[in-house]
């Protein structure tokens, strides 16, 4: 059972995207993923560990195998949620622990690094991909929602 819902974001449950870094990629038609490399600052590490915008994250570019891509669930699908030390758990026992609604869990943008999940949007990152006191460097990863009410808005989630 898939709904589509606009004030999610959403990937057809058979596309593999490449996600540049830098670059923009378009999420169904009213979200786009926009990616950078940033040196990492003090001021960026407060603000990274202060963030609690669940649509955006930072990886650790020394950890990620580039170009990232995106993808949806896939059977037997395990990941490595910040926060467990690096245990992995299967993809769908996150989704059913993080209570995502059902009908989101096979269209859920997934951001891989090569073969493993990077980042579960807009729920976690994986623990492997995380800031650390010896990053130097880091991807940024920020969604946004086109606003269909204003003409060609955009609005930072």
């Amino acid at each position: 059972e898939n709904q589509v819902t606009d004030d999610f974001p959403q990937i057809a449950v058979e596309a593999v995207i490449s996600v540049p870094v830098p670059g923009t990629v378009k999420i169904l038609p009213y979200w786009t993923l926009e990616t950078r490399v940033v040196a990492l600052d003090d001021h960026l590490k407060k603000e990274i560990e202060s963030n609690s915008n669940p649509y955006q994250a930072w990886l650790d570019i020394d950890k990620v195998d580039l170009p990232l891509q995106m993808r949806a669930r896939r059977s037997g699908d395990r990941f490595c949620p910040l926060g467990m030390e690096g245990h992995s758990i299967k993809l769908s026992d996150f989704m059913v622990n993080e209570r995502i609604p059902r009908y989101l869990r096979n269209s859920l943008p997934l951001i891989l690094s090569g073969k493993t999940i990077a980042w579960v949007i807009p729920y976690r990152i994986a623990h492997q991909f995380r800031v650390t006191a010896q990053t130097e460097r880091v991807v940024w990863l920020s969604l946004s929602i086109k606003d269909s009410s204003l003409p060609g808005g955009l609005i930072s989630c």
